[in-house]
């Protein structure tokens, strides 16, 4: 799949290692690591068409949620209500601009939220309140889930999901019970692995990272699956190597 070596803990180097095959897959550009955005500004943001971006893209990985989650009265002014979370997520995947390239869309749901932890942390940095809650960030997800269903070819990764069975895999025993209160949320009161695959309570950690690119690369590439480490087949930026006659 990538054909170039990149850090560890760090899913979008990884994915932009697909810059080496055709530029239709991941254009320079198109994963970028924005803190803070929410839905409204996805929609905000200028989506070239394929004519400008020189290539189409075949893939669009849309991933929003866990700024849009933050409650209602924080002051960050990102909250963004849930029937408006929705109808954005479902106008960004219907915009022109992006069904003109006729891409492959992937709706990811943001991961659980440690409220356990993300609280003090939010009271720490002089919050009056918790500017986030497991339940409500979980309700989010859910939305995720619905439009993917309600919008035909639209591919699921279900980060949440998977991050939540990853915790309880590494969760000590009594952590978690089976119809119990969730790791991560008040009633449980125990993290089990979002300890470590959300080292602050809401950003990924190296381990988060990985989970995320391993769910994520199923979807990408497919057509470059097995082909061997110096396989150059279908590169459009020059291997390194080649620009400096190696």
């Amino acid at each position: 799949m990538p054909r170039i070596h990149s850090p560890p803990g760090r899913c979008q180097p990884r994915l932009l290692g697909l810059q080496h095959r055709p530029c239709s897959e991941a254009p320079p550009g198109h994963l970028p690591r924005a803190h803070g955005l929410i839905t409204q500004a996805g929609l905000s943001r200028e989506l070239p068409s394929p004519h400008v971006a020189h290539c189409t893209d075949r893939s669009q990985v849309i991933l929003f949620g866990a700024n849009d989650a933050v409650m209602e009265t924080s002051v960050t002014n990102q909250h963004v209500p849930l029937e408006r979370y929705k109808e954005n997520l479902t106008k960004i995947i219907n915009h022109p601009r992006i069904t003109a390239h006729k891409p492959q869309i992937i709706l990811v749901t943001p991961p659980p939220l440690d409220e356990i932890k993300s609280t003090p942390r939010s009271l720490g940095n002089g919050h009056k309140a918790a500017l986030r809650h497991f339940a409500v960030s979980a309700s989010y997800s859910e939305v995720v889930r619905q439009v993917a269903k309600e919008n035909p070819g639209v591919a699921l990764v279900d980060l949440w999901q998977v991050f939540m069975d990853k915790a309880t895999e590494m969760a000590s025993p009594g952590d978690y019970t089976p119809g119990g209160p969730l790791l991560g949320s008040p009633e449980n009161g125990k993290q089990g692995g979002l300890d470590v695959l959300l080292p602050d309570g809401l950003h990924m950690g190296g381990q988060g990272y990985q989970i995320f690119y391993d769910a994520l690369l199923p979807h990408i590439g497919k057509e470059w699956k097995g082909l061997g480490e110096e396989d150059r087949t279908g590169w459009v930026i020059p291997d390194w190597r080649d620009l400096c006659g190696l």
